[in-house]
């Protein structure tokens, strides 16, 4: 744990981290606002290599996180804490992915040189032509496999 202490690294991503989920709470009354800062966050994402199931991946596993760290304890989750939980972030993610897929559409079509879009399109082409079973391949075999297979192509 000494070396976490030590991170520059790691301590800027909990202070941001921090920081989101105190963005959300202050706005979590007024969802026109919530929805608009979720889908900055996504957006703001996509400069991170982000991809939709890397904000799937975060809900369960700070959820994951919540629950373990929790159990045995006092402040356990009840039923009713996590719906809260759930519905909390379902809103987040879809807002999120939402922002995600916003930025990646402007990014495509308004900042890739033809060069980079060919080479988009052959990379695409030669993923398609792995066979139409990878979105299937990648669902069973979960998270670890699909970034296994995108590293791969």
């Amino acid at each position: 744990m000494e070396h976490l202490l030590k991170s520059e690294a790691f301590r800027h991503h909990c202070q941001c981290y921090q920081a989101s989920f105190t963005m959300i709470m202050d706005n979590v009354d007024d969802e026109p606002a919530l929805s608009h800062i979720l889908q900055q966050f996504g957006s703001n994402h996509f400069f991170y290599d982000c991809i939709e199931p890397h904000i799937r991946m975060m809900r369960e596993e700070f959820f994951n996180a919540l629950v373990d760290c929790l159990i045995g304890s006092s402040e356990e989750l009840d039923e009713d804490i996590a719906e809260d939980w759930d519905a909390l972030w379902s809103k987040i993610e879809s807002n999120m992915r939402f922002g995600l897929k916003v930025q990646r559409h402007n990014y495509l079509a308004h900042c890739l040189t033809s060069n980079e879009m060919e080479l988009l399109r052959a990379q695409w082409y030669r993923l398609a032509g792995a066979g139409s079973g990878i979105v299937q391949l990648a669902t069973s075999i979960g998270t670890a496999g699909a970034e296994a297979i995108f590293e791969r192509y």
